[in-house]
């Protein structure tokens, strides 16, 4: 009689409780970014917003405040990455709904120009939390999400307070093209109810703002632009380079902690993509409830000698990210 086989290990069950959090938090700062400004519902969502147990931007400053007296914290053992418009704030929704990630007080830890290591910390789940997933799991990660690439002082700073940690990275980097269309096209949303000020009429349109930014570029220039969101280093193209802080987070952290994504993949497949980065992370099997993409941009079409333009320009920067990454994802 041969051995007895072992039954397959079952993927864990959906928290419908904290999928129900995850999806509140983005719907109501959603709808605050769609209402109209200076409006009921605006004061609405922002006192319902106090309030939240998770945030998918910037956390208010007292329940920061209030944390730091708890100084019995976990600490990170993983950080979601990417470019601003490259399908972070979606991939943060599948990563923190896996049973075993221990939820931060919000998805990017949004505290100002000058953040202090007491900021941080005090956006991190308690011990308390983490236990309570412990001995219901097993396993009890916790991390956080941010659009920062592409600022080369992030690696830098964070190698200064978390060179000892066991850090994993997940870096998710969209087509060049794409994001940098689809910024445009976000900021141009975000800053509408202004555009009547006479600040705004001298902003350009999307083609003749990329002409300037490619000569810029090429130039080796800073481009300015109206900075509105995300990690703005210089315009919408130079946030699309990502290979500089590639290099940079491989000199504090070697390429076996760094997983990189390929957007094109997770918007096809995002379960999938997720089960990738569970698997990355060392975290049981699980099965992720499917969530709708609710920090979409307007909708939009570039206009194909603009595109062509763009494309041009990025061709050599693409070759030399997939020589670095070993892999090619097809960005034409």
């Amino acid at each position: 009689m041969g051995p007895l086989l072992q039954p397959a290990t079952e993927p864990l069950a959906p928290d419908p409780d904290k999928v129900r959090i995850i999806r509140k938090a983005t719907e109501i700062d959603r709808q605050a970014i769609d209402a109209p400004l200076y409006s009921l519902r605006i004061l609405r969502l922002a006192v319902r917003r106090q309030f939240l147990p998770y945030y998918w931007g910037r956390p208010p400053a007292w329940k920061v405040g209030v944390r730091s007296f708890n100084r019995k914290r976990m600490l990170p053992t993983f950080l979601s990455l990417g470019a601003s418009r490259s399908g972070t704030t979606l991939l943060a929704d599948y990563i923190m709904q896996h049973p075993c990630v221990v939820l931060p007080l919000a998805k990017e830890f949004a505290v100002g120009a000058y953040p202090t290591y007491a900021q941080l910390y005090a956006q991190f789940p308690s011990l308390k939390q983490r236990n309570e997933v412990l001995d219901r799991y097993g396993t009890a990660i916790t991390g956080y999400c941010t659009p920062v690439v592409p600022n080369l002082l992030f690696p830098q700073l964070l190698s200064s307070i978390a060179s000892e940690l066991d850090l994993r990275f997940v870096l998710i980097l969209r087509n060049p093209v794409d994001r940098t269309f689809a910024q445009w096209r976000w900021e141009r949303h975000v800053s509408r109810r202004a555009e009547d000020d006479p600040i705004w009429k001298g902003v350009p349109d999307f083609d003749e703002m990329m002409r300037i930014e490619v000569e810029a570029a090429r130039s080796f220039a800073a481009s300015g632009g109206p900075i509105l969101s995300g990690a703005r280093v210089g315009g919408y193209v130079q946030n699309s380079i990502y290979l500089p802080f590639l290099k940079m987070l491989n000199q504090f952290w070697d390429r076996d902690r760094i997983l990189v994504i390929n957007a094109d993949d997770f918007f096809g497949d995002p379960p999938a993509v997720a089960r990738r980065v569970y698997d990355f992370l060392d975290l049981p099997a699980y099965d992720p409830v499917e969530l709708p993409v609710r920090n979409a941009g307007p909708p939009g079409k570039i206009k194909p000698e603009t595109r062509d333009m763009l494309q041009e320009f990025f061709e050599p920067l693409n070759r030399e990210l997939f020589d670095f990454l070993g892999e090619d994802f097809g960005w034409r």
